[in-house]
């Protein structure tokens, strides 16, 4: 569906279709928000107006980037497949990289000190944690180890 299409069913208070792609729903319930707010007096014509360019843009955007990841997933699904006979029927270096492209083999370079100190901070951090003890998850206490290790990048705020 276009911008235009999506924005005349909420004009028109009509539902949403149901094989409705992510950005194309995003969008509708935006439309529809922007309506309400313009007839409930909340907005001006005017910020309606440019909400809904703005809205138009963002739409533009994340359908090309869906596109993109659908299309990609396909071809995973390709490779994974022409893999899988790859790792059966292959040499050596095509079942390596079969391990690779689904995970089975890692792609860091053990010897880099830092994903070394990294691995066993995480190592501790999953033995001293207990879920009986605690109400935060497996993933937040690794976090906050590797935190307290010194491990975390600075974020500057811009204003």
């Amino acid at each position: 569906m276009t911008a235009d299409e999506i924005y005349e069913l909420a004009r028109k208070r009509q539902p949403a279709p149901d094989n409705m792609t992510l950005p194309e729903q995003l969008l509708y319930t935006t439309a529809r928000n922007i309506y309400k707010s313009y007839s409930d007096g909340i907005i001006t014509l005017e910020q309606a107006k440019q909400e809904k360019l703005q809205s138009i843009r963002n739409f533009d955007n994340l359908s090309r980037k869906y596109e993109i990841y659908d299309d990609h997933a396909r071809r995973r699904v390709k490779i994974s497949q022409l893999l899988t006979e790859a790792d059966k029927n292959g040499c050596d270096i095509c079942r390596r990289v079969s391990r690779v492209f689904d995970g089975r083999e890692s792609v860091f370079d053990t010897s880099d000190k830092t994903h070394g100190v990294l691995v066993e901070i995480i190592r501790q951090a999953k033995r001293e944690y207990s879920q009986g003890y605690t109400d935060r998850t497996e993933d937040d206490y690794i976090a906050q180890a590797v935190m307290d290790a010194g491990f975390y990048e600075r974020v500057e705020v811009k204003e």
